[in-house]
């Protein structure tokens, strides 16, 4: 820490002198005649450099009533200039125009204008934004141009900015004489790609078309921390990512940006014409001679190594662990004779990060030969960056090279549309344990909503079947047991026809083939509710050669067990499975059993003692009198059993459900609707709003009472008179309380399987509601 402070200290006082030297001409050109007395503040902006931070500098006038924004670097930004001059000399007139900031090269450093990100007005402003992209995207490839990652771009109204080109004119080894390589337009990190895709987590996004979202780094690094006694020390923790400002807005809106891959594509196909009629006289644009004497970093490979150490760089004495974790996936993974990744760790420790800067006219080799680069690594003759970009320009830019990178750009785009519809579900975030309600909840949601494609956000398909995929990748047999709406996960992915979700659910249907009977015929004679649970998730599948076996061991299984005719200690579980299972594929058996087991409870004092018992523990949800009075509701009701219906109706209306909590008052809602009742619409009110005023965040916490409105929503359709109204209070009322469920959820609550149900009845509801308002309703509640 103490090396830390005093090189910071050292650059600090380099910056003011220098500010001090160049004042006046800064004063001319951003201060619009006013002069600047005071620092007020100095932010690092980006990695550290050869000889100090780039750096967001704040001047104001003597009484702080103005301030004006200026960027330092150390390094000379005659290249960045450079680019900017060739850029506009290449428009040609209709050609989209770019803001170029202003510069003022000192050499050794220099200043440039402060990009501020400003909002687009429109959505014509965005597409022309994505068609300056598009444009300038062709220029930096051509100029050999890397590192234009989302950090690096701004989005200043219709017009991107680049903010750092030190990487333009990249050099390369030679091939023993073969024709130069180029590597392809993703180089450029303009294009969308993803890094550290390991495992459950998805990923990261760090291009410049639409990367840069706010989140958190896979990997651990060296963050300066505070202690309890107010001193500074280095923690190693997982380092949060600022929201990137490369991403046009409207009005502050967050925009789409792979909905405008048109323009950015035909921004593209128009400057790669323009630079094929150019060739080599592009250079020419710039000042050839100022040119020759620019340094410019190269980024000579994608690996590991070099990216951690741009991670690490803000803190120089950080030493990496170097373990599994920090795998990382590249665009270009050979490694490059001359560099050695010791050579780069070495650096990292001594708080020195590898730049392997050369001017555009030298090779490497000429530079290794310098004696002010001792450090320069050694190997093969290179070809200069001038050399190489003056080779595209004149003979390498050819029809076939510009069609090929087209092409491999629409390709970038479409990989990253469909990396961004499924990030949600693979932040970090989405490891914890509670993580897969929302997870599993927003996926049936979406799909289920079954929205007009100009009413759906564009990523619900993908999102959907990501999303219940990999929440049952994750599963384990075990946790199917009385789970029947693992059926409506998996057929929520199949309905996406998303080609990963696909592959998932075969995976997942030839190892159901050929051992879920041998799954089930393990389970105790306890556990049928499991075997029932696997039969429906069969079903769902659309599983056949399966699904008939499961049927016939189930069916075989219940008549030899002893509580085939009575109830056992799991009845809900195993009568849900049942019904879910006759709700999927009728077969006589299923309903000569559901039957039967209806005759045992109704003619019994079961539901009477259930009741009375109030044994609706938590940790016991499916022996609970609830869940036992709405499967026994559920069962009757497919199968037709009005009297078993009647029954129920009856048994509840003379015992009080003690309807003091939001979860009594949803079950009792579903009751007075679902059971037969016929209860005229006041009532409905009446019982809608005592649910309201009873809707608490530590209260509602259960499949069945998530699920009661459910049955509240499709009745309330039924009725002539005031079932649009009573469905849209509804809605209301059930968002409220399943807003609140999932805020409240903590993690020994969602460690069981309960946000299956959860999820279904929030798919239910949604689908039972005809009103688009309301499915908009839903959808802002659960997409975050």
């Amino acid at each position: 820490m103490g090396a830390m402070r005093d090189a910071l200290l050292v650059e600090v006082r380099a910056l003011c002198l220098r500010l001090t030297s160049d004042m006046d001409e800064l004063a001319a050109r951003c201060c619009a005649g006013g002069r600047p007395q005071v620092i007020t503040r100095v932010v690092p902006l980006g990695d550290r450099h050869r000889s100090g931070w780039v750096g967001w500098v704040q001047l104001s006038d003597a009484a702080h009533s103005r301030t004006w924004d200026v960027v330092y670097k150390p390094r000379s930004i005659g290249v960045d200039k450079a680019f900017y001059d060739m850029a506009a000399a290449l428009a040609q007139p209709g050609d989209p125009t770019v803001h170029a900031p202003w510069f003022l090269d000192c050499g050794a450093y220099g200043w440039m204008e402060y990009c501020d990100p400003s909002d687009c007005a429109n959505a014509e402003e965005v597409e022309a934004y994505y068609e300056r992209l598009g444009w300038l995207t062709a220029l930096v490839f051509v100029l050999e141009g890397r590192d234009c990652h989302a950090g690096n771009v701004v989005a200043r109204r219709a017009s991107p900015v680049f903010v750092d080109l030190e990487c333009l004119f990249t050099p390369a080894a030679d091939r023993d004489g073969q024709e130069p390589q180029y590597p392809p337009i993703t180089a450029t990190a303009i294009l969308p790609m993803t890094r550290f895709a390991l495992g459950a987590f998805g990923g990261m996004d760090v291009s410049g078309f639409a990367g840069g979202q706010q989140g958190a780094h896979y990997y651990q690094t060296w963050q300066i921390a505070e202690t309890p006694t107010g001193a500074l020390t280095l923690r190693r923790e997982r380092r949060p990512v600022p929201q990137s400002t490369n991403v046009p807005r409207i009005a502050g809106a967050s925009i789409n940006p792979y909905g405008y891959c048109a323009p950015f594509l035909r921004g593209m196909g128009r400057a790669f014409a323009r630079l094929q009629s150019v060739g080599s006289g592009l250079l020419s644009f710039a000042d050839t001679v100022r040119l020759n004497d620019l340094e410019t970093r190269i980024v000579l490979r994608n690996t590991s190594e070099y990216v951690k150490c741009l991670e690490e760089s803000t803190a120089p004495c950080a030493v990496l662990s170097g373990d599994a974790e920090d795998r990382f996936l590249a665009t270009a993974l050979k490694p490059v004779p001359g560099v050695d990744p010791a050579d780069e760790r070495d650096c990292l420790c001594r708080g020195v990060i590898p730049r392997h800067g050369v001017t555009p006219i030298e090779s490497r080799a000429q530079r290794s030969h310098r004696p002010d680069r001792s450090r320069a690594p050694s190997g093969p003759a290179s070809v200069s960056g001038v050399e190489r970009v003056r080779t595209l320009l004149d003979t390498g830019l050819s029809s076939a090279t510009v069609a090929a990178q087209l092409t491999l750009a629409e390709q970038a785009l479409a990989a990253g549309a469909r990396n961004a519809r499924a990030v949600a579900f693979t932040s970090p975030e989405m490891r914890s344990p509670g993580a897969p309600c929302t997870l599993l909840a927003r996926a049936i949601a979406c799909i289920d909503t079954r929205l007009s494609g100009e009413d759906a956000p564009d990523w619900i398909t993908a999102t959907s079947s990501r999303g219940g995929a990999l929440v049952l990748t994750r599963m384990h047999w075990g946790a199917f047991t009385g789970r029947s709406g693992m059926a409506a996960a998996y057929a929520a992915a199949e309905a996406s026809g998303v080609v990963s979700a696909q592959r998932t659910l075969a995976r997942f249907r030839r190892a159901t083939e050929s051992d879920a009977v041998a799954i089930a015929a393990s389970l105790p004679v306890e556990g049928l509710d499991g075997c029932a649970g696997v039969l429906a998730f069969a079903v769902g599948c659309g599983m056949r050669t399966g699904r008939s076996r499961l049927q016939d061991e189930l069916l075989a299984r219940l008549r030899a067990a002893p509580d085939a005719r009575t109830i056992g200690p799991m009845p809900a579980g195993t009568l849900i499975g049942l019904t879910a299972a006759f709700e999927l594929d009728p077969a006589p058996a299923l309903a000569e059993l559901i039957e039967a087991r209806l005759h045992a409870f109704v003619c019994s004092p079961q539901l009477a003692r259930l009741i009375d018992r109030d044994v609706a523990a938590p940790s016991v949800m499916w022996a609970s009198p609830w869940a036992m009075v709405l499967a026994t509701a559920r069962a009757a009701r497919a199968v037709g059993n009005w009297h078993a219906l009647a029954h129920v109706s009856q048994t509840i209306r003379a015992r009080d459900l003690k309807a003091d909590t939001v979860h009594d008052r949803l079950v009792r809602l579903r009751l007075l609707l679902d059971a037969g009742d016929k209860s005229d619409s006041t009532t409905l009110w009446h019982e809608i709003a005592q649910l309201r005023s009873l809707v608490s965040a530590t209260t509602l916490g259960s499949q069945y009472g998530l699920g009661a409105l459910l049955g509240a929503a499709r009745c309330a359709r039924e009725r002539s008179a005031s079932g649009d109204a009573l469905a849209d209070e509804i809605t209301s009322a059930y968002l409220t309380c399943a807003q609140a469920w999932l805020d409240a959820c903590e993690d020994s609550i969602l460690n069981r399987p309960l946000f299956v149900d959860a999820a279904r009845g929030i798919a239910g509801v949604v689908l039972r509601l005809t009103q688009v308002r309301a499915k908009k309703e839903l959808l802002g509640a659960f997409i975050f």
